[in-house]
């Protein structure tokens, strides 16, 4: 089975340092406060504050118990524990450790009180067994040599801890470590595809040889690829600088999420050869229309001028054929993803941003299209030109974006793979990373990307 490598322009970015330091100053922190209890409250008989199962009296305990201790030994035992378990789980899995952690905290006691021996049950015992059971068990299922790498480096230190579950000594509160242990696994398989890093891309992935860092040959309109006589890209356009203090990405939908040239690949048993110069000119035709209505200020939504600009197309090749029309139009609401874009935009939400569409779409085009590819629970907003009543490049449509986000244009990146769009999101503003599927040249317009990328599997290592 192949473990990939995480993206290493990710594991050494300045972010990554710093989102380990705030973990372990995050665990110390909370080291530091159980330390604290006892030392304040010294004297003062705060075992009282623990839980007694099926006593009222004990409810409280569900939130104090992890704070006390029996003793300083017992104090001692659990405190590099939880700074190294606490770590890890913060830095390895941010995304989950804010779902985990108050699960592992409170699970424990919970079954404790309605299950466990009477007595007073006290310690943190409960949430170290919680983190070591998550830590190790979501390593084991992932394809991520770092989580990897957490699983079998707990399994070394705590695997002795396994022991702890089971009714051996009688001054271990073994019910609460087989809750926490039951809770830990049953989190790992609920996030298991959650906290996904990017992976380091190898030039063999691409399926290209000596000359992979060249764009295909395809054409360098705004429309889609078309091969047109060797027009690449210069290859030091794929070397991209971080972008820092982003908090929103925003992507343009059709050819940046959605393959605009799926629609006719799935008719390709009647168009034959001719479905990629449909697509391309269907695609041209479609984006002159809007800038065209907007010229004129006859707006008409992007349904009717998608169907436009297929009569056109159909009628210039043609192909005369009511049916395979309304295949196309049908296929249109149910465009493929690209590859890459799930995994992308899980990745870039596990790491905080907000994440949203900004399209000449139709709402009604767009939720289509999202729920298709099953990229709802993703994408935090979706946002049409509908709400403006102008298409795309108006400046007025990008800061529909900063309205409906409420973020500042220079904290929001956005994306898309029409260059023409890329430049005027940079000009209105915003962080921009251009992504050159078909190797557009650069525009002659105002603005100008801060990044350019092939994929938008290459975007996390840029802003994480």
């Amino acid at each position: 089975m192949q473990i990939p490598s995480p993206d290493p322009a990710y594991t050494g970015s300045e972010r990554s340092r710093a989102n380990f330091l705030l973990a372990a100053k995050t665990a110390a922190g909370f080291v530091a406060l159980i330390w604290l209890v006892p030392l304040l409250g010294w004297g003062l008989e705060l075992e009282r504050f623990g839980i007694r199962p099926r006593e009222l009296i004990g409810l409280p305990g569900i939130l104090f118990a992890p704070l006390l201790h029996a003793d300083f030994n017992h104090l001692i035992a659990n405190s590099l524990p939880l700074l190294v378990l606490g770590t890890m789980m913060l830095h390895v899995y941010p995304y989950a450790a804010f779902r985990v952690l108050p699960a592992v905290y409170l699970g424990p006691g919970i079954a404790a009180w309605l299950f466990g021996r009477q007595g007073v049950h006290v310690g943190a015992s409960g949430l170290i067994y919680g983190l070591v059971s998550y830590i190790f068990v979501a390593g084991m299922i992932r394809r991520d040599r770092r989580a990897v790498a957490a699983s079998l480096l707990v399994a070394f230190m705590y695997g002795s801890l396994a022991w702890g579950v089971l009714p051996i000594n009688p001054s271990y509160s073994w019910e609460t470590h087989l809750a926490a242990a039951l809770i830990g696994i049953a989190m790992a398989l609920a996030f298991k595809d959650r906290d996904v890093l990017p992976h380091r891309r190898y030039s063999w992935e691409h399926g290209g040889g000596e000359d992979e860092d060249d764009f295909p040959e395809e054409d360098d309109s705004a429309g889609g690829p078309v091969a047109s006589g060797g027009i690449t890209a210069p290859k030091e356009e794929s070397m991209s600088s971080r972008i820092e203090g982003v908090q929103a990405c925003v992507f343009d939908a059709y050819g940046t999420l959605f393959d605009f040239a799926s629609a006719a690949s799935r008719c390709s048993d009647v168009l034959g050869d001719r479905a990629t110069a449909l697509t391309a000119l269907w695609r041209d035709k479609q984006l002159q229309y809007t800038w065209l209505r907007g010229l004129q200020g006859r707006h008409a939504d992007f349904w009717q001028v998608t169907v436009d600009a297929l009569d056109y197309a159909m009628e210039t090749l043609h192909i005369d054929d009511a049916a395979l029309k309304t295949r196309l139009m049908d296929f249109y609401l149910t465009l493929d993803p690209f590859p890459e874009v799930a995994e992308t935009l899980r990745t870039l939400k596990n790491h905080g941003f907000a994440t949203a569409i900004l399209s000449n779409g139709t709402p009604q085009m767009l939720a289509s299209a999202v729920k298709n590819a099953q990229l709802g629970d993703l994408i935090d907003a979706v946002i049409s030109v509908e709400e403006v009543g102008v298409y795309k490049p108006h400046p007025s449509v990008y800061q529909r974006a900063v309205d409906r986000l409420g973020v500042a244009a220079d904290r929001i990146c956005f994306q898309s793979s029409n260059a023409w769009d890329a430049y005027a999101a940079s000009a209105f503003g915003m962080r921009v990373v251009w992504c050159n599927r078909y190797g557009q040249r650069a525009e002659r317009l105002p603005g100008r990307p801060d990044a350019v990328i092939r994929s938008l599997a290459e975007l996390p290592p840029l802003l994480l």
